[in-house]
């Protein structure tokens, strides 16, 4: 067989393989591998690689893009200052992504705009790049697919997909209310990935608050003991990064004058206080 027709044979086997990645390159290795002398193995290799990495770079973009993460939201891009109370070591060590491996919880919990959400999605992006299964959801966007579920009678195929999650990010748990119904959902849905897999929720409330939230402090009690039980808890301090940014640009006064004006009123009450006595 001339090498013209052995080419167009190894062509077709790899089609038929769908080694397209491999075969886009296969030209160019060839070429470069005459002009450098290099064993056949040594372009197998190449060829195989290609096609392999091509393969695992679409894997993660496709589970990227089912988690609902959002792309921009990388540990990269984290902005610390914003964050002055958080352990970089220690989030170092979060991105070993260890905890997932032990099937251990996170909790960030803080005021808005001081990174809970950047610092979730980051870690959920990780996990996807190291061919974990990842689900980031808003915890209302949660609550009310799990009552629609539970409505069309679908909820047991539900919980099996849950279940095999290897992280379930829930995101901003707090801000918009919960009827009881909606917290008896989010507590089985916790309940049965207890143990099974990892949950990250971020939260502008204090686990005080969670009762008077869901409407029961017996539910809370009840989620916060499975989620607290293989759990880290992260407190979170610092200004809204977006409110400091339009300080910075002159569209809101500063935090020092925001001070003057309210001592400033404050002596102009007490004044009127005592004028009026």
């Amino acid at each position: 067989m001339s090498s013209v027709a052995l080419l167009e044979k190894v062509r077709s086997d790899m089609q038929q393989l769908r080694l397209r990645h491999a075969i886009s390159i296969l030209d160019t290795t060839l070429q470069e591998a005459a002009q450098k002398d290099r064993p056949a193995l040594e372009v197998l290799d190449r060829l195989l690689e290609h096609e392999r990495g091509e393969r695992w770079a679409w894997r993660v973009a496709t589970a990227r893009k089912m988690s609902g993460l959002p792309a921009d939201k990388t540990l990269e891009a984290f902005r610390f200052e914003a964050c002055p109370s958080l352990d970089k070591g220690k989030l170092q060590e979060l991105a070993t992504l260890r905890f997932l491996d032990n099937r251990e919880n996170l909790i960030f919990l803080g005021p808005p705009g001081v990174g809970k959400t950047h610092l979730a999605a980051a870690l959920g992006l990780k996990a996807v790049e190291k061919g974990r299964q990842v689900l980031f959801i808003g915890a209302h966007e949660l609550i009310l697919k799990l009552k629609t579920w539970a409505f069309q009678g679908k909820l047991l195929q539900r919980w099996s997909f849950f279940k095999k999650l290897d992280l379930l990010i829930c995101d901003e748990l707090g801000y918009l209310p919960v009827d009881l119904d909606g917290a008896h959902l989010l507590f089985q849905l916790v309940a049965r990935r207890y143990e099974a897999g990892s949950v990250i929720i971020t939260s502008n409330l204090s686990f005080g608050d969670w009762g008077g939230f869901l409407g029961s402090e017996a539910v809370a009690g009840a989620i916060l003991d499975r989620l607290l039980h293989h759990g880290m808890v992260w407190n979170l301090r610092g200004e809204s990064y977006r409110l400091r940014d339009k300080r910075r640009a002159g569209m809101l006064p500063s935090a020092r004058l925001l001070q003057e004006q309210n001592k400033r009123r404050d002596g102009e009450n007490s004044t009127e206080r005592s004028g009026e006595n």
